[in-house]
Formats: structure tokens, C-alpha cells, sequence
């Protein structure tokens, strides 16, 4: 993992949240969990932050690896993202 492929994606999650899903400049920490606290986000939300991620970095994630777990906060889903990226097969 590098630490840069990380921070674009860090960095992504973070427009999606703050230009999508109108967040503004609502505090939003690596460890700030998705569904509670701060963000609150709901279903929808979370549909469009995947879909944002998704565009933005022009990869597909798999619907059945995505749940609390993957996206119990910004961390957990940044290293779900990470994780998936690095999955997929390099065309060369």
C-alpha cells in the first residue's frame, strides 16, 4: 500500500462528501464514522458516496463486499477501496 494511492483516496472520499452530498465544512476526521455522529449519512448517502468514489477513480466495487464493516467510518472504507484497487487486475 502507498501512502499516496491512500491519500487520493482519502482525498476523493472527501469531495465526494463535501461537494456531493453537500456536507460543506462539516469536521470530517479519518476515524469519523459514516452513519453516526457527524456525518450521519443514510442509504442514499451511502449509495451516492460509492457511486462518487466510484467515478472519480473510475473503478467498480463490489456491492457484495460493501456493509458496516467496509464502511464503518472514512478509514474502514478508504482501506476497503484501497484493498479492492489493488485487487484488481493490471492491464498491460
Amino acid at each position: 500500500m502507498t501512502e499516496s494511492k491512500a491519500d487520493n483516496i482519502y482525498a476523493t472520499v472527501d469531495i465526494v462528501l463535501r461537494e456531493d452530498l453537500k456536507l460543506g465544512d462539516t469536521p470530517i476526521e479519518r476515524d469519523s464514522p459514516l452513519f453516526d455522529g457527524t456525518l450521519g449519512l443514510d442509504s442514499l448517502d451511502a449509495l451516492m458516496l460509492v457511486s462518487g468514489v466510484e467515478k472519480r477513480l473510475g473503478i467498480k466495487l463490489p456491492n457484495k463486499k460493501l456493509g458496516k464493516k467496509s464502511m464503518e467510518n472514512i478509514d474502514s472504507f478508504v482501506t476497503f477501496v484501497l484493498d479492492e484497487m489493488d485487487a484488481e487486475p493490471t492491464s498491460s
